[in-house]
């Protein structure tokens, strides 16, 4: 009967220890199922921050190129202002040239 009751608090004490380890394996689990939540969470946030960045950035792209184009159909208009009046500025001049030579 006594080497049953030792065998008995022998697996009693082991049975305990067992489950002693499990909470422990359980708690870890639970802590690091926390910090992988945390971590997509973080992760989740710094996707929706980067989406938001790039769009801006992208806005201010489209805005500098609309800007250039708008400054080239500028420096298009006074190009061909330009020759217009110069065009027309030779003509008077070999009229006024052609009259003096007439005179």
């Amino acid at each position: 009967k006594s080497v049953a009751k030792d065998a008995n608090d022998s697996l009693t004490k082991e049975l305990s220890a067992v489950q002693q380890k499990l909470e422990e394996a359980q708690t870890l689990n639970q802590d690091h199922e926390k910090v992988i939540r945390r971590m997509k969470e973080a992760m989740a946030s710094s996707e929706s921050a980067l989406s938001e960045q790039l769009s801006v950035l992208k806005g201010e792209l489209e805005s500098a190129a609309k800007r250039e184009r708008d400054q080239d159909e500028a420096a298009a208009t006074e190009k061909s202002v330009a020759k217009d009046a110069n065009d027309s500025l030779t003509k008077e001049l070999s009229a006024v040239q052609q009259k003096l030579e007439e005179a």
